[in-house]
This record gives structure tokens, C-alpha cells and sequence, in this order.
């Protein structure tokens, strides 16, 4: 199966279109690059780039684009501060620019079709996405690959290296830095996050270069593109991407919690109301009335003491909620300790050490831990019957419009699906 992608989509166009914007009246030409004999960075050696320039671009596109802050723009917002405690550290500052983007409207896409545009039209050859996780790095590998013969047609066909960087490749910096290719590379924050990652050590594979491997990253200015950048606030995140050295940086999120120099904006009610994103339904489960295996939980016996100690649940407008720890002993009345209306008349019978269970007056039993698994039993039974139920029933109303049902169930913990013997597994 071979994806197609619309190259036209005119939200997708204005955010690409943003960006590129901010550096009209920038040039340079592709063999200006042959001026340099080693590393060949963003901006070839005689060029320069008029950030007084930019930022006039940017209040054009920032009106064009109606984006609404408190204040009006008076600068560029900077990022600016010491990188990581490393041989060489400096002082660095360097504008970003963010475009917000509601989740499933093609972010991803985006950001890789800016790059080939920036490319294309002021040479910008080096670019290093930054994410969060392995996750989205790999996410982000097999993006690239549905889409570079795409932008191949859309671009002109230029030539293109991919790096994926980890630890075991790091002599792949030099390679990135010398070539006078568009060249990209993905990398996660975790990779140069802390002095003691491989890109800030000597290496055999960069012998006699007189460098440190991030500092062939350095020495080009790359373009950032920080994927969910919301994941790289903290100060030690900010001093790594400094390490950098980058020219600027490119902010791509739907969920963003510092908005620096905002060119592009898709709200979820934008994206909704365009019909960009699909509707959502939302099932929720709560359980109500389990007098012996939900309002009281036995979580301890005390041999010694002839004693068994409960978590006790009291009845909030319908729903159950936790109180303190309780510990009885036989004949006492729970009532007295839970509060709880239904516990009325409700006593221990008899406490069984040898079982770990506690026999209740109305002829229940409780057994340490037990009826906890029976619980989450029956709500995950009536969870996945629910949601099979559910999409079975909306697929019946879809399906003859082409449209495809996706069904998700949110779980505790992973283990109840992982293992062998996980609940939800075998239910």
C-alpha cells in the first residue's frame, strides 16, 4: 500500500506559508556553499541574515494570520542562556517561532514539507528535529519515508540525507555537517541531554577532527524543529537545544505552554468546526452499589491482635468515596467508623487467619485482595462489552459513508493487558 498525500490543503498551506514568509527578502544561492572548504552551515560564508527584517516579516504574518495575544510584539522573543556544562560551552541566543496545530490535522507533515520549501527557496540545507520520546522518533522515521517521494515531485527532486541518530552513530555528525545536501537529522532530547551522552565525548570515529561530535553540529547553525516542544521546557532541556548553536527554532504542538513569536494557529474548535478532526464520543464507567467487594476493602489481618483492617467507602451524592483506614475487631460495629449509611447494623463475625478472610453479620465474606481483582473484572467486562457494542453499532451508521469507527480503551496500568494472565487480555 502506497499513501497519497494532498499537497494543497489550505490549512496545511497557511502554516507552511508562515513560516516561509518570515524570511522573504533573504537570499543566498545554492554554490555560495562552494566558498566553504569544510563545514558547510545555513548561511553560506558573505551571506547574512537581517533579523530587524524578520521580525518586520513577522508582525505581517502575525497580523495576517490574526493571531490574538495580550500584547503587541515589539521584538523578537529570544531564547538565550549558557548550554550544558561541556568543554566549549558559550553563551547563546537564538529566536523561535511556533505553530500551533490541533492534534491529527498533519503536523508532522507540515513541519517536513517547511523544511523542503525553506530549502528550496533561501537554501537552508541543515535542520535537526528534536522529540520527546522513541516513540515519536520513530513515528517520525516512517513519516519521513511515506512522504519523501511526495515532496520529491513537489520540490523539485533534491537531494536528501536522512540521519537517525543514536549513541552507536555518532561519527554521522561529520558526514551531516560537510555536505552540501539538504540534510536532516532526528534526534531525542534524551540523546544530548546531560554531559555524559556520547555527543559530547571524544570518539574514535571523529579521530584527528580536533572536534567534539556535537560540535559538528554546532559549527552549521542547524534549524530546529522541536516536535512537542511543551516536553523540552525545563532549564537543562533550554541548555541543551543552546548547545545546538541553532540559527532558530521551529515550535510544533497542539498543546503548547510557552508560545514564543506565534506565526501560525489551528484551535481544536477551528479544526472541528472545519471538519479536519472527526467527532470524539466519550463513554465513562463508574460502579455504584458492591456492599461486600467495594464499600469495604480488607487489606490486612493481624494474627496477634485478632484484628482485620479495612478501607472503608463512604456514599457521595451516588458515588463511592475512600475514608481513612479502619481496624475492627470481631462483634465491632463498622457503622460507628465508615459513616456510611448502608454499613448500618453491619459487624465483623468472625476474622479467619488462616483464609485471610473476615466473615460479615449479613453472611458475606471478605478475603484479603481478592474481590479488589473481581472488581476491576466486572468493570472491565462491562467496559470492553460496552465499547464492542458501541462500534459495532456506529460502524452499521458509518460505514455506508466511508467512514472508519476507532475504538480505544483507556486501561489502569499496562500489565492488565501485557502479561499472559492480564484481565483485560483474557477477557
Amino acid at each position: 500500500m502506497k499513501l497519497q498525500f494532498e499537497a494543497d490543503l489550505k490549512f496545511q498551506t497557511e502554516a507552511v506559508d508562515a513560516v516561509i514568509d518570515l524570511f522573504d527578502g533573504f537570499s543566498q544561492e545554492a554554490n555560495d556553499f562552494s566558498l566553504t572548504s569544510e563545514i558547510v552551515p545555513n548561511i553560506a560564508p558573505g551571506s547574512f541574515l537581517d533579523w530587524d527584517e524578520v521580525f518586520d516579516n513577522y508582525l505581517e504574518v502575525y497580523e495576517r494570520n490574526g493571531i490574538k495575544t495580550d500584547y503587541t510584539p515589539r521584538q523578537l522573543d529570544t531564547d538565550s542562556g549558557m548550554q550544558l556544562n561541556i568543554p566549549g560551552a558559550k553563551n547563546v541566543q537564538y529566536p523561535s517561532f511556533t505553530v500551533e496545530m490541533e492534534t491529527g490535522t498533519g503536523k508532522t507533515y507540515v513541519y517536513l514539507k517547511t523544511i523542503y520549501a525553506l530549502h528550496q527557496k533561501y537554501h537552508f540545507n541543515k535542520y535537526i528535529i528534536v522529540v520527546p520520546s522513541r516513540a515519536i522518533y520513530e513515528g517520525t522515521v516512517k513519516m519521513f519515508g511515506s512522504t519523501k517521494s511526495h515532496f520529491s515531485g513537489l520540490f523539485d527532486k533534491p537531494n536528501v540525507e536522512f540521519y537517525q541518530y543514536d549513541g552507536n552513530r555518532v561519527g554521522e555528525v561529520k558526514s551531516f555537517a560537510e555536505s552540501i545536501n539538504l540534510c536532516i537529522m532526528l534526534i531525542t532530547l534524551d540523546s544530548f541531554n546531560k554531559a555524559s551522552n556520547k555527543l559530547f565525548k571524544e570518539t574514535e570515529a571523529l579521530t584527528g577532527s580536533g572536534k567534539l561530535p556535537y560540535e559538528f553540529l554546532a559549527d552549521t547553525n542547524p534549524i530546529l524543529i522541536l516536535d512537542e516542544p511543551q516536553n523540552m521546557t525545563s532549564e537543562t532541556a533550554k541548555q541543551a537545544l543552546r548547545t545546538l548553536n541553532p540559527l532558530f527554532a521551529l515550535r510544533y504542538s497542539a498543546t503548547h505552554r510557552e508560545v514564543l513569536n506565534q506565526v501560525y494557529r489551528l484551535t481544536p474548535f477551528e479544526a472541528y468546526r472545519d471538519g479536519l478532526v472527526k467527532k470524539i464520543q466519550v463513554y465513562g464507567f463508574h460502579e455504584f452499589e458492591q456492599l461486600a467487594f467495594a464499600e469495604l476493602e480488607l487489606i490486612r489481618i493481624d494474627n496477634k491482635k485478632n484484628t482485620a483492617t479495612f478501607k472503608g467507602y463512604r456514599d457521595n451524592n451516588g458515588f463511592l468515596q475512600v475514608t481513612d483506614t479502619i481496624t475492627l475487631k470481631t462483634k465491632q460495629d463498622v457503622f460507628t467508623r465508615t459513616q456510611n449509611p448502608r454499613h448500618r447494623g453491619l459487624f465483623i463475625e468472625n476474622i479467619n487467619k488462616g483464609e485471610g478472610s473476615v466473615e460479615l453479620s449479613n453472611g458475606e465474606t471478605l478475603f484479603l485482595a481478592r474481590h479488589v481483582k473481581k472488581s476491576k473484572e466486572d468493570m472491565f467486562r462491562a467496559q470492553l462489552r460496552e465499547t464492542i457494542a458501541s462500534h459495532l453499532q456506529r460502524q452499521d451508521q458509518l460505514y455506508p459513508r466511508n467512514i472508519k469507527v476507532l475504538s480505544l480503551i483507556f486501561i489502569d496500568r499496562v500489565t492488565n493487558y501485557q502479561e499472559d494472565d492480564g484481565i483485560i487480555r483474557k477477557l
